[in-house]
């Protein structure tokens, strides 16, 4: 990192401001993001990292610095932290994170449980949307026996099992033999 002397530091402190709630607003160089940039040796440096690093001291590997004043153009060094990504994203104000932190479904029961793809549910909300579901389904679907008694084309099936232990239909059987022997005499004459 450069050498930082009263000149340099003198042309770095031009472009803070102070406000109100005792944030120090970067004025300079605003990235689209709204995170304030300098440039020093010829590098551009996000400016609350900079900061985080003059004032406070190095940046651990695999952290980020979290401002704890949510304002993205901050270099107080007294609302800046480091922090891992997970921290930081948990303390934002993205959507995700402010969903995260919900502990009451919009029905006003607790989140109490977790589905397959691990996203909360309202255990009580989805019992009695089962229970509903279920109940409409069996209102609109009249019972029928679960064990047919023809085959496909109306014959009854024998009350006995074949060998590999299915009902069978004795008629279709006799006609698919039959149909197989004039296939045969067929091809013979």
């Amino acid at each position: 990192m450069a050498r930082w002397n009263r000149k340099t530091m003198q042309q770095v402190m031009d472009h803070i401001e102070e406000d109100a709630s005792g944030c120090l607003l970067w004025t300079h160089r605003i990235s689209t993001q709204g995170y304030g940039r300098v440039n020093v040796d010829r590098v551009s440096w996000g400016a609350h990292r900079l900061f985080h690093v003059l004032f406070i001291g190095p940046i651990p590997d695999g952290y980020e610095v979290d401002h704890l004043c949510r304002v993205r153009n901050c270099v107080n060094p007294e609302h800046l932290e480091a922090v891992t990504p997970e921290e930081n994203r948990r303390r934002s104000d993205c959507y995700s994170a402010v969903n995260a932190r919900k502990t009451v479904a919009p029905c006003g029961h607790e989140y109490d449980g977790c589905n397959s793809d691990g996203k909360r549910i309202c255990v009580g909300c989805t019992r009695e949307y089962n229970t509903e579901w279920v109940r409409k389904k069996r209102a609109q679907t009249p019972p029928v026996s679960r064990i047919r008694e023809t085959c496909k084309r109306g014959h009854p099936y024998s009350p006995k099992l074949n060998a590999n232990g299915v009902r069978w239909c004795p008629t279709c059987q006799a006609e698919s033999k039959r149909a197989y022997a004039e296939r045969q005499k067929a091809k013979r004459a």
